[in-house]
């Protein structure tokens, strides 16, 4: 007859276990949020910033004047990663994706003073060339490359869901801006 060793653990090995467990648990926990999470860390600073700008902004079409301290919604010592935020959420008041977090309102002043903050940068940023591409067409009105611009940026941020698929309609943009910007 086969006789079976039962296993046993002491409580040195079940602490040791558990708290291995805890610590990968953490971890697994920080890591989502941390990476998957959009808006997460200080891209939450510029994301407050403008809403708090939005928060009294008043009905009146496309022509939107926010009554705002733009160095302060977009201060000079902005790193990289914000400013990719900052176009990035931009240009979702301009483009279709199945999946989009956060949302900047496009003003003449915060596209100038975004600019502004990228030239005086320029030497800091691995990428200012393309913002500064981006930021000089969106100067001068033209939006007809935002889905190129909105992927250019979320390719720079590893995105891997929310990929722009085409341009919002007059109708469409304002829709979204009546949702998520007042």
């Amino acid at each position: 007859m086969e006789t079976k060793k039962a296993f046993k653990l002491n409580k040195i090995q079940i602490a040791a276990i558990s708290t291995g467990l805890v610590i990968m648990a953490g971890f697994g926990v920080f890591s989502y949020w941390t990476n998957a999470t959009p808006s997460s860390g200080g891209t939450d600073r510029v994301l407050k910033q403008a809403e708090e700008a939005e928060a009294s902004v008043e009905d009146g079409g496309l022509e939107i004047q926010i009554d705002e301290n733009v160095e302060q919604v977009f201060p000079s010592d902005l790193k990289e990663f914000e400013v990719q935020s900052a176009i990035h959420h931009m240009s979702h008041q301009k483009v279709e994706a199945e999946k989009k977090w956060g949302a900047i309102l496009i003003t003449e002043e915060r596209i100038k003073r975004l600019y502004d903050v990228v030239v005086a940068n320029e030497n800091e940023y691995k990428y200012a060339n393309t913002y500064i591409r981006i930021l000089e067409r969106w100067l001068e009105g033209d939006f007809s490359q935002a889905v190129s611009d909105h992927n250019t940026i979320w390719e720079l941020q590893d995105g891997n869901v929310g990929k722009a698929t085409g341009l919002l309609s007059m109708k469409e943009e304002e829709k979204f801006i009546e949702k998520y910007m007042k």
